[in-house]
């Protein structure tokens, strides 16, 4: 039997398009973050609660969506599930050009929630990536995700006001349906891989796997995480535009942006060349939340001027640009491989679920509580995930070691898969159609030369 370590990874170009189509998805969202709030209030029959609801709407469908897309993904392929997506999107994004009511914006901002394919795109580039070049592919991913949201805040409110919004969205609809067509065409297709066979039914170890993800308690935690983040994001998006509005022409929003995207930047690279010095995502997730949180409550407490608020969403994106990036590398790395599109789903179905109920509290809330008290519940809401960042620093020494087998039978398998398993580290074995296996271990008390031996007594 083969015991040859596999080291396989994508080609750049493959990569550069798997980046550059969840960084299309995130910038069609940024370039009308800034300034859909007041377009939105604006529109025949809405209200603050119509308005906050149209915000996010596209949270609470991609959170409905993300886990039964990544679940797909992971039984019919990354592919075809990351083209439909987009089809979707671009779909949304038409009816969102079309709409001259509250309405219409509603439906097209939950059609483009409901291509929902951010769970299958992380699945993707983990797939196409080995364990040794993973970590610079997430690391480039986060970084080019910060700039294309910086880019969005800033360019979003010169495009409106010198286009129009329907024109962005129009834009945004057509990029989408290109990406689609070019995933179809570029892509490769990366073997559908499974939990390795055991001893029950096929169907019985399905469920278990994916009992599992529900049941790891570090999982559940950065799910929770990345739900406090973008709630509070997404609230305030609600409340400091339609604060600002009255003190920042709309046509200069995109001045008041700058220093804070630039902010943003330099702390997302600061802590990514710190986290290779020193390799503790638990306390960079600590420190993140406390900026996180005190940025909350100073923006949404500031007097309704440039220069408080402004300092204010600096510590805030000084913390966001460290997290954005961070939980979801961090919670690839402790996800088990035979079921990673599922478990992305659920950490994406938490972020945009946050997304749908911070904006929809914000709406509600802006017109009814103090902004005092308002200052407070969203600053508490951020600050519970100091509470959170417990069992991260494992993810530091996680690793998913592959090799290659000759093909065995239903038995072997089975035997091979259990001998494995019992070896002090491992948490999850699978195999893919091309005979690799994928074992994830802890290095700390597992390693490669263990496993080629385990691997080749059971030949």
């Amino acid at each position: 039997m083969a015991t040859r370590d596999v080291r396989k990874s994508a080609g750049s170009g493959q990569l550069f398009l798997l980046f550059f189509l969840y960084c299309l998805r995130l910038l069609s969202l940024s370039l009308v973050l800034p300034v859909l709030a007041p377009f939105a209030r604006d529109l025949k029959h809405s209200t603050a609660a119509w308005t906050g609801l149209t915000v996010g709407v596209y949270g609470l469908a991609t959170g409905i969506f993300q886990i039964p897309f990544g679940a797909a993904s992971d039984r019919f392929g990354r592919k075809a599930i990351l083209a439909l997506g987009l089809v979707i999107f671009a779909l949304g994004s038409f009816v969102c050009a079309f709409g001259d009511t509250i309405y219409w914006l509603l439906l097209g901002r939950g059609l483009q929630g409901a291509g929902a394919v951010a769970s299958t795109l992380l699945a993707y580039v983990a797939d196409l990536t080995n364990e040794e070049s993973r970590p610079q592919a997430m690391a480039w991913l986060g970084t080019i995700v910060g700039v294309s949201f910086g880019v969005g805040l800033v360019a979003g409110p010169i495009l409106v006001h010198n286009f129009s919004l329907s024109a962005v969205f129009w834009g945004s609809g057509v990029l989408c349906l290109l990406g689609a067509l070019a995933a179809v065409l570029f892509l490769p297709s990366p073997p559908v891989a499974r939990r390795a066979a055991s001893a029950v039914h096929k169907s019985e170890e399905s469920f278990s796997a994916y009992k599992d993800v529900f049941h790891d308690r570090t999982l559940v935690r950065l799910t929770a995480q990345v739900f406090f983040l973008h709630f509070t994001m997404n609230a305030l998006f609600v409340v400091v535009p339609l604060r600002l509005v009255h003190a920042v022409p709309s046509r200069d929003l995109w001045f008041a942006y700058v220093p804070v995207i630039v902010a943003g930047l330099i702390a997302m690279f600061a802590a990514t060349a710190l986290q290779k010095r020193f390799p503790r995502p638990d306390l960079f997730v600590l420190f993140a939340w406390l900026s996180v949180g005190a940025g909350t409550y100073l923006a949404m407490g500031a007097p309704a001027h440039r220069a408080p608020v402004v300092t204010a969403l600096i510590l805030f994106v000084a913390g966001f640009a460290v997290l954005e990036p961070l939980l979801p590398s961090i919670f690839t790395r402790l996800a088990r491989t035979s079921v990673r599109g599922a478990a992305l789903g659920l950490f994406n179905g938490g972020q945009f679920m946050g997304a749908f109920l911070g904006s929809l509290l914000a709406g509600v809330l802006v017109e009814k509580m103090p902004q005092q008290y308002l200052a407070v519940f969203f600053g508490v809401m951020a600050g519970i995930s100091v509470f959170l960042v417990g069992g991260l620093r494992d993810a530091a020494f996680l690793k998913v070691v592959q090799l290659s087998m000759s093909r065995l039978s239903h038995q072997d398998e089975v035997a091979i898969a259990n001998r494995i398993r019992g070896l002090p580290g491992v948490r999850d074995v699978s195999v893919d159609g091309e005979d690799y296996i994928h074992v994830q271990c802890d290095v700390r008390r597992c390693d490669e030369a263990m496993l080629r031996k385990e691997l080749a007594a059971g030949a």
